[in-house]
């Protein structure tokens, strides 16, 4: 527990015997592949975050951060480090909007649209 509060929790998962089939469209792993994730989960009462997440497997790198409200929802996103393929090299922003929408962009592009998330690894879709 640091002075401000916070409390922090470093959190390692081997997901080397799990399978994943378009967990994110176009990015599957399969079962004994290697792929490692780690994050330090931040609580100051509430909202939360996961920081300096790290996951790496089957070609996928992505580094960044996610921030919940105090409900548990998902917010935000920042992603500097984006890619579901060897060579990809983007960041993403993701960020809740009205009407269960996220927002989606591409910072180096400018790009960004809005959907409905129907299948997100971190959200509360309906």
């Amino acid at each position: 527990m640091s002075g401000d509060g916070d409390s922090r929790l470093s959190v390692e998962a081997d997901f080397t015997q799990a399978k994943f089939d378009n967990l994110v469209s176009g990015w599957s792993k399969a079962q004994k592949a290697p792929a490692r994730a780690t994050f330090t989960f931040v609580g100051r009462g509430r909202p939360t975050r996961l920081e300096d997440i790290v996951f790496d497997g089957n070609g996928a790198s992505i580094r960044g951060s996610v921030e919940f409200d105090q409900n548990g929802d998902f917010v935000s996103g920042t992603f500097p480090v984006f890619g579901l393929a060897d060579g990809d090299k983007a960041s993403l922003q993701l960020e809740r909007a009205a009407d269960n929408l996220y927002r989606m962009s591409t910072p180096r592009s400018g790009r960004s649209r809005a959907s409905r998330a129907k299948c997100c690894a971190i959200s509360t879709c309906t």
